[in-house]
Parts: structure tokens; sequence; C-alpha cells
């Protein structure tokens, strides 16, 4: 079977590394599955960078320009570190349809930038079966990527609170006009909607965009030989970090970002009595003079090394992640695979993974005050971190290994297939 994932990224970022995880998993199990993507990182050779055509780079300046004009006049209105809002018409307009290889199924994952929704499921063939894994809720959004409460989504969005805009017909109506127009090339027959989380797939399932399709749920994995266990000492001296002090950990590209609730850490942080030998562990994009410099704080920046990750994830008494929304908390995946518990709050896709009691503690968004309860009652007992310990490592290894998110993808792609009766498949033209 063969499979093509389009994806604007290959390893950088949650989303660009789940796609990635999956297309190991798929091909370790005997897949032909290749990636092409926007921009590469990896050296792997089955994903394939698109070059954008003349042509595409000439229809950027003349057809683009209207919308990306209209766009930019909202772009004042906006904080630097909000939400990321992605138009509908890039660059790449034209070269991804044309440059794709014969395939039995196509998988679009998180493509900003990178998809023309319009050009490309208007040309490729009816019959070819799609399928769309959300990793976040761009794909039924009028631009936005969380939607942070706003609820636009479920009509046809416009005036929205993330462009500060009053305006009915602005760009986020524009943009949900285009995706709609798109998804009408498709049939509920071939084109399938995968969620990273129950609470995606329910969002999923109230939008206007995606409501009339099946949705269902199929999880992250992860290489469990990889996320596993380290010895806390031995992290520790690897990553240069003090024996015997509670180290808090928290992961995100940026702090700054309001919806990833460093704040609230902050304020978790501020409870703990002088005395007490708290350090905080940061991994992510954000420049280490953000933190605050009242801290006991060790900023490790952006770890590519999945070992380093890691050990970052083993030197840690604790994982915190306080995001306000999330779609799955692919970190908390990650820190679970590693044997650290996890405190956050009950955000999106986050008690998919954090069982409450058994591998970690979670508590109503936004209630520092409860997180600072539970962050202190993993830290104070060491019998209920081992044990959590241990329980989310064996949830780990039987529920989000890389083979069992593979073989229900294969599951999908197999059932697609034999409902379309298509022993072939088609050829793009």
């Amino acid at each position: 079977m063969r499979v093509v994932h389009l994806a604007s990224l290959d390893v950088t970022g949650g989303a660009a590394r789940a796609a990635y995880r999956l297309h190991q998993g798929l091909i370790r199990l005997g897949i032909k599955s290749r990636m092409y993507t926007r921009s590469k990182e990896s050296s792997d050779p089955f994903v394939v960078p698109f070059q954008p055509s003349l042509a595409d780079r000439l229809r950027r300046r003349l057809l683009v320009w209207g919308l990306e004009r209209r766009f930019a006049s909202y772009l004042p209105t906006q904080s630097p570190n909000c939400e990321y809002f992605s138009l509908t018409r890039p660059v790449l307009g034209r070269t991804v349809a044309r440059s794709l290889p014969h395939t039995d199924v196509i998988q679009i994952h998180w493509t900003a930038g990178l998809l023309d929704y319009r050009r490309f499921f208007k040309r490729i063939p009816k019959e070819l079966p799609v399928v769309m894994t959300l990793h976040d809720m761009n794909h039924f959004t009028g631009g936005c990527h969380y939607d942070l409460g706003c609820g636009r989504f479920t009509d046809r969005c416009g005036a929205c609170p993330l462009l500060g805009s009053q305006y009915e017909n602005d760009p986020s109506r524009v943009v949900w006009r285009d995706k709609n127009e798109s998804y009408g090339y498709r049939s509920a027959l071939n084109f399938r909607i995968v969620a990273d989380s129950h609470w995606m797939a329910g969002e999923a399932r109230r939008s206007a965009l995606l409501g009339r399709f099946r949705v269902e749920t199929i999880h992250y994995g992860l290489d469990e030989t990889v996320f596993r266990p380290i010895d806390r000492q031995a992290a520790r001296k690897v990553l240069n970090l003090p024996d015997h002090s509670r180290v808090i950990l928290f992961v995100a590209d940026s702090i700054a970002n309001p919806r990833k609730g460093f704040d609230h850490l902050l304020r978790t942080l501020d409870r703990f009595p002088a005395d007490r030998d708290i350090l905080l562990l940061s991994v992510g994009n954000s420049d280490a003079a953000s933190l605050p410099k009242h801290l006991r704080a060790v900023h490790l920046g952006h770890l590519n090394d999945d070992l380093l990750i890691a050990a970052a994830y083993s030197a840690a008494n604790v994982f915190v992640i306080p995001s306000m929304q999330e779609a799955f908390g692919q970190t908390a995946l990650e820190a679970v695979a590693c044997g650290t518990p996890v405190a956050g709050f009950q955000a999106g896709g986050i008690p998919d993974i954090v069982r409450d009691g058994v591998n970690g503690r979670l508590v109503p968004v936004g209630d520092h005050e409860a997180l600072y309860t539970v962050i202190a009652e993993i830290l104070g007992d060491a019998d209920l971190a081992a044990r959590m310990s241990a329980a989310g490592r064996k949830l780990v290894t039987t529920q989000f290994t890389l083979d069992c998110q593979a073989r229900n993808y294969i599951r999908l792609y197999e059932e697609m297939l034999a409902d379309l009766k298509a022993p072939e498949a088609p050829v793009l033209k």
C-alpha cells in the first residue's frame, strides 16, 4: 500500500513530529509511506520538499496579493504572541497537486503555508481516498489554529476575535468559504477525518465545515524504546542539573503564548516556600532571558535530539502542562513514556493521556491554586510518584506506541479502499 503525507514541516513542531512518527510507524509495518513538505530538516530520503514553480511565484504576486493585503490590515490589532492564523492560498498553489506521485491514499496533516485548498481538492481524483488528520483546529476554522473558546467555527466564522475584527466578511469568512467550497468536492465515502483526541473529535463534529463527514479518534504514538525512563541521576548529570533539587519541567515552543499557560505556572511556583529547593527546567524556542529572574531556572533551549529530550523528562520529578487549550498534549505523552508524573489542566485532549490519580493529576483549567496542590502532592510523596511512573509507562507501551497508531491508520486505509472498491490507485494527471 502506498500512502502520501502532506505536511508543512517534517520534524519541527509538535504537529510535524506527530506526522513524521506516523510515517515512521507505517514504514516499520511495510507500508510505502512518503512525506511531501514545504520545508525539510530531516535526512530521511522518503521526505520530499516541494519547490514552487514560476507560475506559483507569479500567482502569489497577482492572485494572493489582494487577500494578503486585506489580511495585513488586521495585523496591528494582533498581539505578537497571539495564536497562529493561516490563509488558504499559499505560494505552493499548483505545485502540490501536480507533484504528487501515484498513491493509494493521501493523508493531510498540518499544512499551513502549503496547501491551496481549492486548487488541491478540485484537482485530485474524486475516487482517491483522502484522510485528514487534525493536529489542531485549523482545518475546520476560518484561519485560527485554536479558537480559545470563540466558537465561531460552528457557523461561518467572521468578526474574528483573533484578528480584532468586528467585520463579518473579514479574512476569516473568506478562508472559511474557501474551505467549505474545497470540502464540497469530497464525499463522505472518500474523505475521513481523524482527530488526535476525543476532545478534538467532538469539536470537529460541532463544526460547520467537517461535521457532515465521519470523524474518528486515533491517538498519537511514539517510539517507546527512545522515550523511556532513564536513571534520574544519570540524566541530571548529562544535563548538568543539581542532584537533590525538586525539578519541575515545562516544555513549549513559546512561553509567551498565553494558551500554553506559563503565567499560571509562575503563579503556582510563587506559592512554594522560599526554602523549598525547587528548580524550573524549561525546553523550547523561548529565550532564557524571558524567564523571571527570581526563579531558580535552567533553560535548555530547543532540543532536536530525542535522547536529550528523554533525558530532560527523566531528570524531572514532575512535568507540568498548564495549557488553556490543547489538541492532544504530545509533550505529556513523552513525559509519561519516560516515567515522569504529569500535573496539568483538564484542557482539550490532555485527559486522553493523563489519567487523574493514575499517572498524574489534572485540575480545572486556570485553577493555579489547585495546580500547586497537586504538584506539591507529587513532589512530597515518593511512593505516589513511583506508582504514577509505573502506571504511565504501562499505558504508553500498551496503547500509545508507533505500531498501535500505525495499525489503526492501516485499518482505516483498508476500510476506505474496500468501500470504494479501488484495487488500483487513481493516477494523478
